[in-house]
């Protein structure tokens, strides 16, 4: 730890650290909030320009801080904001949306639309319906489960998530006794060796729940007698679908699966709507926000009989669902690349008798160019892009195809804002902006817009340079970088080892904060993250 300096926090960054400043340098402090005095130490990374700060001490206390409930608070990493207050976190999050969208207007020329109070989750504990508890032994060689620790493969022993739903914690410690039991060897990413990975759950509102368990070998004689030990404790375990992950990878899936026992997906409803989910379906981790932001979808949208929709990036047709049967008059279109995600989605299309939902196997870029090239009409678009968000290809091929209304779902504001600024710039108005908080105890927020088109005139010139976005082509942010590899490859890169990759190839970085630890020797970027990161490279075009 270095130097401790006495502070006062004035104001917050975009994703909720304090920032301080001295010795004409800014710093953002995790777990800082504004206008407490704390105490603080600065830590080393690679280079000059990696200096971060942590926080050691609060001296005075802002009013909405408050005890973290979960044990393993600044462990794990998964839950950031939980020092704050909920109606704290919530003012953040619409002050978050609000800068990201007006730094896209020009004073004087264009203001931004009033933004929406945030809709907030009635309990924000135990929500994510998705969980994932991963295998590791302790120091002591002790068989330990639970979460990896933020940016490492170090895995924090945890019994019982408070973002995650209940039922996953009681199932995990069955198989984990189970796998102490039978003296079953756990995976060791070191040496390669040992069985059981990870368990994947997944849980549907009325309780049910899948299993999946993960292995690294082609063999697993205990498997029927884990089925039978599983379902007689766990009668709410509709399905237990074994995963096969014999590579060197962080991914926590394989390729291979076998139906051990049920049917191999779980059966979902929300809003009287059936939904088929396999152990790979995206699916939003939040039942109760995700209802609210669908319905919210669906208003927005506004359809009328006759209509055209196109639902892009529409995965297994969740939106889709919900815009076809608030609109049985309407033609409602879902385009989506993957080939699995497509059959899932005209699946629950013909079980919901949803005859006006049609579903379409291509990249939606290229989709909506071809419609534009043949004279297609399509009134309302709505997208939800990865976190990343859209493509430049994508936004030409809109601003041609000409919908007179677009809705944007957004996971990440900065990329929300990057776009709406094209679209914006082309002709469309933002008419209303709707925060949603999908994801409590987080940074993260979701966003739904409405822009409507009246005066597009079909043409875009995308010169990101010349109009001086926060986002130009030929750059990325860490986050942006980060957020690419996650949803790609299912696994975490840190800042530090993006940082050595753009020292490698000669990209010329800005400044920096809170890279690196400084304890100890300075970590060199495994051959696996470093591929990762060429291609986020190359997607963003840096190089």
């Amino acid at each position: 730890m270095g130097k401790k300096y006495t502070v006062r926090c004035k104001s917050l960054d975009r994703e909720g650290r304090g920032l301080v400043s001295f010795n004409n340098s800014t710093f953002a402090v995790p777990y800082l909030l504004e206008d407490e005095k704390a105490e603080i130490s600065l830590v080393y990374g690679r280079g000059r320009d990696n200096t971060g700060a942590e926080l050691v001490t609060v001296l005075e206390p802002s009013a909405d801080r408050v005890e973290p409930a979960c044990p393993h608070f600044k462990e794990c990493g998964g839950c950031n904001w939980m020092h704050m207050s909920y109606e704290k976190q919530l003012r953040e999050k619409e002050r978050i949306v609000r800068e990201n969208l007006e730094s896209i207007f020009v004073k004087g020329k264009a203001k931004c639309p009033a933004i929406s109070p945030i809709i907030a989750m009635d309990t924000p504990l135990h929500y994510r319906n998705k969980v994932h508890s991963t295998f590791a032994r302790d120091k002591k060689g002790k068989i330990v489960t639970g979460l990896y620790r933020e940016n490492t493969h170090k895995v924090v022993p945890i019994k019982q998530c408070l973002l995650e739903q209940e039922a996953p914690a009681r199932i995990m410690q069955t198989i984990r006794k189970f796998v102490e039991d039978r003296k079953i060897k756990v995976y060791d990413e070191r040496t390669e060796t040992g069985l059981m990975r990870h368990v994947l759950f997944r849980v549907a509102a009325n309780g049910d729940v899948m299993v999946v368990p993960v292995i690294a070998e082609t063999m697993f004689r205990e498997k029927n007698l884990l089925v039978s030990t599983i379902t007689k404790a766990h009668p709410e375990v509709k399905t237990i679908v074994l995963n096969y992950n014999l590579k060197r990878t962080t991914m926590v899936l394989g390729i291979r699966e076998e139906v051990l026992f049920g049917t191999g997906v779980l059966e979902d409803t929300m809003n009287e709507i059936a939904f088929r989910l396999s152990p790979r379906s995206f699916y939003q981790v939040n039942y109760a926000q995700t209802k609210k932001l669908y319905e919210k979808v669906v208003e927005f949208a506004d359809l009328k009989p006759g209509e055209t929709v196109l639902d892009a990036y529409c995965g297994i047709g969740t939106i889709t669902a919900f815009l076809a049967k608030a609109a049985p008059q309407a033609k409602v279109l879902g385009v989506e690349l993957n080939e699995d995600a497509v059959k899932d989605a005209n699946i629950n299309a013909k079980r919901n008798n949803l005859e006006n939902a049609h579903f379409v196997n291509q990249d939606a870029g290229q989709y909506i160019t071809a419609l534009a090239a043949e004279k297609e009409h399509v009134d309302v678009l709505v997208m939800d892009p990865p976190r990343s968000g859209s493509s430049e290809a994508f936004l030409k091929a809109t601003v041609t195809l000409k919908p007179r209304r677009i809705v944007y779902v957004s996971c990440e504001p900065d990329t929300l804002a990057r776009d709406l600024k094209v679209l914006c710039k082309s002709g469309y108005r933002l008419e209303k902006v709707q925060p949603v908080d999908m994801f409590p105890q987080t940074s993260k927020v979701e966003t739904v817009v409405l822009l409507s088109g009246e005066k597009v005139d079909g043409h875009i010139d995308i010169d990101l340079d010349s109009e001086k976005l926060e986002k130009k082509a030929g750059t990325a942010t860490y986050a942006e970088i980060k957020d690419y590899i996650k949803e790609k490859y299912g696994f975490s890169v840190t800042s530090l080892y993006i940082g050595q990759i753009k020292d490698k190839v000669g990209i010329k970085d800005r400044k920096n904060y809170n890279t690196g630890s400084g304890k100890g020797g300075v970590p060199t970027c495994p051959k696996e993250k470093e591929e990762a990161i060429m291609d986020a490279f190359k997607h963003f075009g840096l190089v």
